[in-house]
C-alpha cells in the first residue's frame, strides 16, 4: 500500500510556505478532495486558511484549506517567495471535474494518456494505485500502468 507522503516530493512541499493549522475546526475540509484533516490514514493535516488575493481585507472572504498532496499534485499551483499562487483558480476550475473513483467534483489529477481522460482527487489516485511521476507531476491511471 502506498503511503501518501511517499509521493510528495520534498522540493515542492507546502510545509515550506504554510504551517499546519492546529486550530482547524473539524468542519473544514480540503477544497479539492473534500476530506478533513487525517480523515483517512496518511492524508495528513489541512493547511490554511488561504484566501483569494483580492479578498484579503474582506472579513467574509472565502477560506480555502488543502492537504499538502492535493495542492502539490494540482496543475498550476506553485510557490514563489513563500506564497502560494494559483490556488483559487485551481479550486474554482476543479469544481467542474468529477473524480473517476468517487464521482465527486474537485478532481485535479488527470491521466497523462490523452485518450484516457480519467481524473482523480489525490487520495483517490493513491487508493487506485496510479503511477505518480514526480519529475513532471503527472499521473498514469491503472489502465495504463
Amino acid at each position: 500500500m502506498c503511503k501518501y507522503k511517499s509521493v510528495v516530493p520534498k522540493e515542492k512541499s507546502v510545509s515550506k510556505i504554510a504551517k499546519s493549522n492546529e486550530a482547524v475546526c473539524a468542519v473544514n475540509i480540503c477544497s479539492f478532495c473534500h476530506l478533513r484533516s487525517n480523515e483517512i490514514s496518511g492524508i495528513g493535516e489541512l493547511f490554511g486558511p488561504y484566501y483569494k488575493e483580492s479578498e484579503l481585507s474582506d472579513s467574509h472572504a472565502e477560506e480555502f484549506f488543502v492537504h499538502e498532496g492535493c495542492a502539490i499534485w494540482t496543475r498550476d499551483i506553485f510557490v514563489l517567495e513563500n506564497k502560494v499562487h494559483g490556488l483559487h483558480q485551481a479550486v474554482t476550475e476543479s469544481k467542474e471535474y468529477k473524480c473517476s473513483n468517487c464521482d465527486k467534483n474537485g478532481a485535479t489529477l488527470i491521466c497523462k494518456v490523452l485518450s484516457c481522460g480519467k481524473m482523480f482527487h489525490y487520495p483517490c489516485a493513491v487508493k487506485n494505485n496510479v503511477d505518480f511521476y514526480g519529475e513532471n507531476f503527472s499521473i498514469k491511471c491503472h489502465n495504463h500502468n
